[in-house]
């Protein structure tokens, strides 16, 4: 039929759709069967020989990424790459296609120069295209390209409009009957993968929907790619781990592998979500003929994709557990899952770390097959919360920064030496919809727990924090009890979730959801009470939802424990042995305080609405008053300037202050600080300007948004202003991502310092300066308190407790001696007023 096909082409132009079609799905059978690479290599040339490249054709093209894509997943990534630079190659500037392959490159490589590539092809072929566009089709599917791009690139804000515009553009070329089938259905895919990246699942459920119920008009004119919305819709199901009895993902999963046309990839991805679904829903037995039919798929005659090999091997283990086949089975399937696992890190950790800071859960793919290895050890082994630890931990050393700072993986061992004490340990969270995990660790044990974990938990998240920044000072007295009422009620049904052993487990999960391993709940609320302070892990994987203000025994977390955050373990060890490696010997330095700047041109342009701040000097001098005179600068006014700090801070200081106003950018990058200008220097302090500065020990951002920068999973609280430092050699941080009021900033600063002064950690600090705000009549609002987070080592001392302990112990002789002479003094005035007598 291939032949006739290519014989009859130029007397039948239009049965050159049939045989695209024909060529990629027999690339795809060569590719997928393990053919030798000169037989698939063969119908390529064919193709390019038949149809020469020019505008009236995109086959060569269409098969060149087909071809590419099926290679990837058989991890021929080098081959993968040589087709497609061949097409990119031999392809004239203006072909429409160029743009796709050049996309697909970049996809290929996941690294920045790729992507930087493609966005330069694509907005050259928008210009090629003119204004008004030639074809305004192309123009839109080559804008949904672009936004596409930036998603890689990690930039939401850039990529939405051009991907939402450009759909909208394709449903109205589509309604006037205008052959924009395919480009439409791609379209729609692009924004989905959108809602996906600005974790909008609410609004994703919507569209979704909508394009459900239009898929007959869609598809039907079509039918090779009817699976493909098939296929994202149930996707979207698993990944969101919707309600069945909401969305019925297992119809259209049933649909897709019933049609025809569905392809290889997409049917053994049909399968393992489809797998999955039925042993969520307790019938192991129809899973199975689902994991039987995958597994001949992924033989070395099929893909030998890492991460699908790993999906088959965890819904084999967890059906062998849901059917209790005998242990000794049992534990074959659990030797497969961890070598496939293995071979799945391995493929992460020889790609490039994602531009943007992408951390080392963004991917997934990745998160359902750990989170069932993590189940499966627990289950299966005596040592299961350790085994299940030291996983997570060897993933989470895929976090960019480690990676960019040349950490290795840690021993759970280690990890509890350097980072936990018997009264301070470690809650690493490990949300996988729908049971999480979440680990208690300290000096002397490890356990773990579940906690169930959906959508809906991520929507009270968003709902959450849109409550909590809402500024109470500007609302009507009905307004702030309204919102009162919210906040309490989202803290409540979120802390029930998060601190697993507080309630009991039917309270907060359905009945027909997979039930997980019978975890020692009760273990973590009982650590949670032995701790006088606690470094929560993993918490940006949970949208940084603001743990300090989660009750706790009828208190915020944050007020009643000394709460430190790590974005992953490894960086925390990291971090560890760089404060060993600094010795025992203290900076010289106490503070230095940068206040007061003036603003430069390019300050008032970038903030045009804030006028530069006025500290008065008692108010200055009360936060300086904890420390010796002699170990203190205070850099305010014009000297406030980044040549001046960079000079101050060659001599190392224990804490800097950055008492300023913030400044963004733009939600992709990371908010700033303003200093002073000069002429050499716009003033204005970023990221990538602090990372060349010589940091304190603990770095201080008093300033709106400074802690605010892009949500990169796995990786968000080091892509702000507060990473950079972290990078720079800080062991702690404290800042807010959100806008700060001065009159509440400046009094939790001052009990901060004092307490700091004092011997306190950071952490413990900031717990007592929050009691401070809280027991206050004006400022109790979490709105004040809630958002200054410590970040890093922030359960270290940093000044010796000894020095306030030695002037108490002194004082006894000092205290007796004020008390004598009081006593002394209150005699002789009593002698005084006794009448004379004779």
């Amino acid at each position: 039929m291939f032949d006739e096909a290519f014989e009859g082409r130029e007397e039948h132009p239009s049965d050159a759709e049939i045989v695209l079609w024909t060529a990629r799905h027999l690339l795809v059978v060569s590719v997928n069967r393990g053919d030798d690479e000169d037989e698939w290599r063969e119908l390529v040339d064919a193709l390019v020989e038949c149809f020469p490249l020019d505008k009236d054709s995109n086959v060569v093209g269409q098969v060149s990424v087909s071809a590419a894509k099926n290679l990837e997943r058989n991890g021929r990534r080098e081959t993968a790459h040589e087709v497609l630079e061949a097409a990119a190659e031999s392809m004239p500037r203006d072909h429409f296609l160029r743009p796709y392959v050049a996309h697909q490159l970049a996809s290929l490589d996941e690294y920045r120069q790729r992507w930087s590539e493609a966005e330069t092809v694509l907005l050259q072929a928008i210009e090629d295209l003119g204004s008004p566009p030639t074809s305004l089709a192309a123009f839109a599917m080559i804008r949904s390209l672009l936004g596409k791009t930036y998603l890689g690139m990690g930039l939401t804000d850039r990529a939405a409009p051009l991907i939402l515009e450009s759909l909208e553009t394709l449903e109205s070329l589509y309604a006037k009957d205008e052959p924009v089938r395919r480009q439409l259905l791609d379209a729609y895919r692009y924004r989905a993968n959108l809602r996906l990246a600005r974790r909008d699942h609410s609004q994703l459920l919507e569209e979704l929907s909508e394009a459900l119920e239009n898929r007959e008009r869609l598809l039907n004119q079509f039918p090779g790619n009817r699976e493909k919305l098939w296929v994202l819709a149930g996707l979207a199901c698993f990944k969101e781990n919707l309600s069945l009895r909401d969305w019925d993902a297992r119809r259209f999963f049933q649909e897709a592998l019933a049609s025809s046309h569905t392809w290889p990839a997409d049917r053994l991805t049909a399968e393992l979500r489809l797998a999955y679904l039925e042993l969520s829903a307790g019938d192991p037995d129809a899973a199975k003929g689902l994991i039987d039919s995958a597994r001949r798929r992924v033989t070395p005659g099929g893909t030998s994709n890492p991460i699908d090999r790993a999906y088959l091997a965890a819904l084999d283990c967890r059906w062998a557990i849901a059917s209790g086949i005998d242990r000794a089975e049992q534990a074959v399937r659990y030797e497969v899952l961890q070598e496939s696992i293995q071979a799945m890190r391995e493929k992460f950790a020889g790609q490039p770390p994602r531009p943007g800071g992408w951390g080392y859960l963004e991917y997934r793919r990745y998160r359902f097959p750990l989170g069932e290895l993590l189940w499966t050890h627990l289950l299966m082994r005596d040592d299961g919360p350790e085994r299940s630890l030291q996983e997570l931990l060897d993933f989470q050393c895929l976090n960019t920064l480690v990676r960019r700072m040349g950490g290795a993986s840690p021993t759970v061992a280690e990890v509890q030496r350097a980072l936990t004490t018997e009264k301070q340990g470690l809650l690493v969270y490990y949300p996988n919809r729908p049971w999480g995990l979440v680990f208690a660790v300290d000096s002397n044990s490890v356990a773990c727990a579940t906690f169930p974990w959906s959508l809906q938990d991520f929507e009270q998240v968003n709902q959450l924090s849109e409550e909590l920044r809402l500024r109470p000072f500007q609302m009507t007295e009905v307004g702030r009890q309204r919102r009162e009422r919210r906040i309490k009620e989202l803290l409540g049904e979120l802390s029930t979730r998060l601190f697993p052993g507080t309630v009991a487990r039917s309270e907060v999960s359905g009945s027909d959801q997979f039930q997980p391993p019978n975890c020692a709940d009760e273990s973590i609320a009982a650590a949670l009470e032995r701790w006088d302070a606690v470094t929560l892990v993993g918490t940006d994987l949970l949208r940084n939802l603001p743990f300090e203000c989660l009750p706790f025994q009828e208190q915020p977390l944050g007020v009643q424990k000394a709460v430190a955050l790590l974005p992953s373990l490894p960086l925390g060890q990291l971090l560890a042995q760089r404060h060993a490696s600094k010795g025992s010997e203290a900076s010289p330095n106490d503070l230095c305080l940068v206040t007061n700047s003036t603003h430069g041109a390019q300050a008032r342009e970038a903030a045009p609405h804030l006028e530069p701040l006025r500290i008065e000097s008692p108010r200055l001098q009360r936060l300086m008053d904890s420390y010796r005179d002699s170990s203190v600068v205070l850099l305010e006014g014009a000297k406030a300037n980044r040549e001046r700090l960079q000079d101050v801070l060659s001599s190392p200081f224990r804490v800097v202050h950055f008492l300023t106003h913030g400044v963004q950018r733009d939600a992709e990058r990371s908010a700033g600080i303003v200093l002073s200008s000069t002429v050499e220097d716009s003033g204005l302090l970023f990221r990538e300007h602090a990372e060349q500065l010589p940091a304190g020990d603990l770095v201080l951002l008093s300033a709106c948004q400074a802690g605010g920068g892009p949500l990169r999973v796995g990786d968000s609280a080091t892509t702000n202003l507060a990473g950079g430092f972290l990078l720079a050699g800080a062991q702690a941080t404290v800042a807010a991502d959100t806008d700060l009021v001065l009159e509440a900033t400046l009094p939790l600063m001052e009990r901060f310092h004092h307490e700091l002064a004092s011997g306190a950690s950071p952490a413990e600090a900031l717990r007592i300066a929050r009691g401070v705000l809280v027991d206050s009549k004006e400022f109790a609002d979490p709105y004040y308190w809630t958002f200054h987070q410590a970040v890093g080592l922030a359960h270290l001392p940093l000044f010796e407790a000894a020095t306030v302990l030695e002037d108490e112990g002194l004082g006894w002789w000092w205290w007796g001696g004020v008390g004598a002479a009081v006593a002394i003094a209150v005699t002789m005035l009593v002698a005084r007023r006794k009448p004379a007598t004779a």
